[in-house]
């Protein structure tokens, strides 16, 4: 439960890259002696990318076996539209219904509500687990579940040996669908008479 710490915060600027560095203090990690966490997060700044590099390390005298998990959450995802799809490997499944793969290196996330799609890339492959997030509101009709986000969680089983240490990276690459707008035939105007004219074409006299 790394989040509910003070993190040591270091904020970085690469060629086209902005970089924040996050490092526990290593109190807060004492009931795994002699492990270290390093949370590496990097946005681009051209199109919509942003990766998290996980590096961890064994300070201490024997090897450390443990269970890392990485989540991320989508918003964006419509529970109602089945257009709106998760791929994981060969698995394809809807916000709405939770999914679980092993040996994952890739997740397709697209959202055709939104016009969007994203594409996670993960190293090492790890176990992946998907899960809607609802939140329960109280209207008029009763006690209520609304379906408010999707859960990607990513799991690295690792082993650690002393003075060694271990890298596990998620990448985000957010794409936006071209979208055309229906076309409007322009409506037919009408042809304003001249005034005074009569609308029925006058006969010409006979002799």
């Amino acid at each position: 439960m790394l989040h509910a710490y003070y993190y040591q915060l270091t904020p970085q600027r690469e060629a086209r890259t902005v970089s924040l560095i996050l490092e526990p203090p290593a109190r807060s990690l004492a009931s795994v002696p002699g492990l270290g966490i390093r949370k590496d997060i990097r946005i681009a700044d051209e199109g919509l990318a942003a990766g998290v590099r996980y590096r961890l390390r064994n300070d201490g005298e024997e090897a450390i076996t443990i269970q890392f998990t990485s989540t991320s959450n989508v918003g964006l995802l419509s529970e109602q539209n089945p257009a709106d799809v998760i791929t994981i490997g060969t698995k394809k499944t809807t916000a709405g219904k939770p999914i679980d793969a092993r040996h994952v290196s890739e997740i397709a996330v697209h959202s055709e509500s939104r016009h969007f799609d994203i594409a996670i890339a993960i190293d090492p492959p790890c176990e992946v687990t998907t899960r809607p997030i609802y939140s329960i509101t109280n209207s008029e009709q009763g006690f209520e579940r609304v379906y408010q986000q999707l859960e990607i969680a990513s799991t690295w089983n690792v082993t650690i040996e002393p003075d060694a240490h271990v890298d596990l990276e998620v990448r985000a690459t957010a794409v936006g669908q071209m979208v055309e707008p229906d076309a409007v035939r322009p409506t037919a105007r009408r042809r304003k008479a001249a005034a005074g004219a009569n609308p029925e074409t006058a006969r010409m006299p006979r002799r």
